[in-house]
């Protein structure tokens, strides 16, 4: 990154933070609307590996009428939530190419270059929530003299319009309870065999059936007015915006990229080639595959388990060299990572037989042997959680629960949320 002035965006994914996943940001050339010394800025977008947005909204969900947009920049104020980060909003056409179907609002964050470099922690969709989560992290580990700006894509979390089929996030998860879209599919011992196969084909034709009932929702609730704005392509409309209000109309883009992030990318160097700067991906997505195919097609899903099951030993490899002080599921009889693989796969087998109750959970119910693999198979993606992971399932292997199912079934909200994040 020669230049000393800039803007930069990161988008990523693969994070535990689902309502969000990791974050998208771009870079430019030209200093920021307030005057500082030669930092530069970046803008991040979380976005996740799933094409879900939010489902259950509260805010208005219907195209604004049209009216002349904001000119200038964005009025950033102190964020409710942290008072270092700021918060705007960006006025930009819903249709680029005909002003006059109306406005999109954009929700938006500025960690200035100033702010001290903390990790704050951290797919879902809300750049918003990602710039609380993740922001601070990428600022100190990768671009301390940018600013780091996030914004909420079309249809998640504070940009208006945005997805309201259900009405809220109750609602949504009474429509989706008890099914294999909210519990996750359940892995029978020899998924080859006859009636393992017909299991996993009788629990997918089920989850098919479910997503037709949220697509018939949402085309009623919502309709393709507003449907049809929500989308990659639109995405990199909106951040040639952005990029042209804060850094101005000649400026370039630079782009850091993670997972979906790496699609953007994608997209961006194919539809403004002679508007890139510099663009850096890591982890990165199939973008034909993911274009031309549908999302829940075995060859998607197969090439994003591609390493599942290295990645699986690479965990257990490490749990058996930090020995039982330092790993939960490790024993002190252990003679290698192969011993603590066969208890987990044999726990899977009888979990599979005779789900576990667990009472005292934020959704008392039971726990099957697929929400443990979904658990694992999460978390496989990020090492720092690894611990925490073989803390609750060494619990769970005792016959406690409660802190794995806490992972993976949320309470029925009493109050609107903001969107469906990846894994959920």
């Amino acid at each position: 990154m020669a230049s000393d002035k800039g803007t930069m965006f990161n988008p990523g994914f693969g994070f535990k933070e689902q309502e969000g996943a990791t974050p998208l940001a771009y870079a430019t050339n030209r200093r920021s609307e307030r005057p500082r010394s030669d930092k530069r800025t970046i803008y991040i977008l979380a976005l996740a590996i799933s094409f879900m947005l939010s489902l259950y909204m509260t805010f208005d969900t219907t195209l604004s009428r049209p009216r002349a947009l904001a000119k200038g920049p964005i009025d950033w104020t102190p964020c409710e939530e942290d008072e270092t980060i700021l918060c705007g909003f960006l006025e930009v056409p819903t249709d680029y190419d005909d002003t006059s179907v109306g406005i999109t609002t954009l929700a938006m964050t500025k960690i200035p270059a100033k702010v001290p470099a903390t990790n704050y922690g951290g797919p879902g969709g809300s750049g918003r929530s990602a710039s609380f989560n993740h922001g601070k992290n990428i600022f100190h580990k990768y671009a301390p003299s940018y600013d780091l700006i996030s914004w909420d894509p079309r249809g998640i979390g504070r940009t208006v319009p945005n997805m309201n089929c259900y009405g809220s996030a109750r609602a949504y998860a009474i429509a989706m309870a008890g099914s294999v879209n909210a519990e996750t599919f359940d892995v029978p011992p020899d998924p080859f065999s006859e009636a393992g196969t017909r299991h996993l084909v009788t629990q997918q034709r089920e989850a098919q059936g479910m997503f037709q009932v949220q697509a018939n929702i949402c085309g009623e609730t919502m309709g393709a007015n507003v449907l049809k704005y929500f989308g990659t392509t639109t995405l990199i409309r909106d951040m040639e915006r952005i990029n042209t209000i804060l850094e101005g109309e000649d400026a370039k883009i630079n782009l850091f990229s993670g997972s979906y992030g790496t699609i953007v990318a994608a997209y961006l160097v194919n539809m403004l080639p002679n508007k890139i700067g510099r663009v850096l991906t890591w982890g990165v997505a199939n973008p034909p595959l993911w274009a031309n195919g549908h999302y829940e097609t075995y060859s998607l899903l197969a090439e994003l388990l591609g390493d599942a099951e290295v990645t699986y030993d690479w965990f257990l490899q490490d749990c058996h060299k930090a020995t039982s002080e330092h790993c939960a599921l490790s024993q002190p009889g252990d003679t290698s990572y192969e011993d603590i693989k066969k208890r987990v796969d044999d726990f899977l087998v009888d979990l599979y037989h005779s789900p576990l109750v667990v009472t005292h959970s934020v959704r008392p119910g039971l726990l099957k042997s697929g929400m443990v693999r979904a658990e694992l198979h999460l978390t496989l993606q990020i090492p720092e959680d690894w611990p925490a992971l073989a803390v609750a399932l060494a619990e769970t292997m005792r016959g406690n629960g409660t802190t794995l199912r806490n992972r993976r079934a949320r309470a029925i909200p009493e109050y609107p949320n903001t969107s469906i994040g990846a894994g959920e």
